[in-house]
């Protein structure tokens, strides 16, 4: 069975049901089928929670663990819906001189949830306001650093994140992963369906992936953890590289090391990834309540040599209250 699902920024996009194993019974079950559509009403409000961890394990243990909260409402605008995104604090680790004080600034300033614009029928169209959004960016990066950027380097990691094709990127993925990608999706519940996609490989800068999903409704559910109603779905979602594509990222990664100059023995034996989504949506307006994004990367470099194992391991996960 092929289903239509609508994707907004993705490159390639196929949906395949899977059949289940057959099983004897007198008559065929009735399918249960979901409709998922986008209905965002103008004037809807909503305090947002979200929490961030971040390990990273090299040569050492790197770690970050945060967290914020902010207002999102929903207004109209001439190309659609206009989603703002104010009213931020944030808790988590103080900056710290030299270079983790450059890490918690980049981390913290991830938190800052653009305010964009999507089409009536729910496509990602661009960030409101860049400027606006990269002077905010700007000061808080500036307030977290107490030490002065003699080398360049705070100035240098600001500009890479505030580009607007970086932040059109950013708030793209996210918008995608939490609405847009199921926007006029019938589903079968506990069905299981495959996606195709690209995606970026951490450690190897540049480098796209074609990563193969498979995903589920897997049941209805309140949409309130202490609801007694199921008004609510639960949708999952697992992805993983295609692994020839995998090997030959890092054939070309390691050839262009070994040939820039004064290169030393430097490159990746094996890289693994895999990305979880767990997402609570309502289905007849797609406005989500929970949602828990975790993204693990594990590789063995080899350097000199000798072999090491690095892993970072990436969790997020955003809380809904409307009012």
């Amino acid at each position: 069975m092929i289903h239509a699902l609508r994707a907004a920024g993705l490159l390639t996009l196929l949906l395949l049901a899977w059949p289940q194993a057959a099983v004897p019974q007198s008559r065929p079950a009735a399918a249960d089928t979901i409709r998922l559509r986008f209905n965002w009403p103008v004037g809807k409000t909503a305090t947002v929670e979200t929490t961030r961890f971040r390990e990273r394990i090299t040569e050492t243990t790197d770690t970050f663990a945060g967290g914020a909260r902010y207002r999102m409402q929903v207004r109209q605008h001439p190309d659609g819906l206009l989603i703002v995104h104010d009213s931020f604090t944030m808790a988590g680790p103080t900056a710290l001189a030299g270079q983790l004080a450059l890490q918690v600034a980049a981390e913290r300033i991830a938190y800052l949830v653009p305010s964009y614009v999507v089409s009536r029928e729910g496509e990602f169209l661009r960030i409101d306001s860049v400027e606006a959004l990269r002077a905010r960016m700007s000061s808080l990066f500036s307030s977290m650093l107490q030490h002065g950027d003699s080398t360049g380097q705070a100035s240098g990691v600001l500009a890479s994140l505030t580009s607007e094709s970086v932040l059109n990127s950013i708030a793209a993925q996210e918008w995608n992963a939490l609405v847009g990608m199921w926007i006029e999706a019938d589903l079968e519940l506990g069905e299981k369906y495959e996606l195709e996609e690209e995606a970026p490989i951490p450690f190897i800068p540049g480098a796209m992936v074609t990563m193969q999903s498979e995903f589920s409704i897997a049941r209805r559910v309140p949409c309130r953890e202490s609801g007694s109603t199921p008004d609510c779905i639960e949708i999952r979602l697992m992805s993983r590289p295609n692994g020839e594509e995998v090997q030959m990222l890092i054939r070309r990664f390691m050839d262009r090391i070994a040939a820039m100059p004064g290169a030393t023995s430097f490159g990746f034996e094996s890289l693994d990834l895999e990305n979880e989504l767990v997402l609570i949506i309502e289905p007849a307006t797609l406005l989500p309540h929970r949602a828990r994004l975790s993204k693990r990367v594990k590789g063995v470099v080899v350097a000199q040599g000798k072999k090491s194992d690095v892993s970072q391991l990436d969790v997020r996960t955003y809380a809904y209250t409307y009012r």
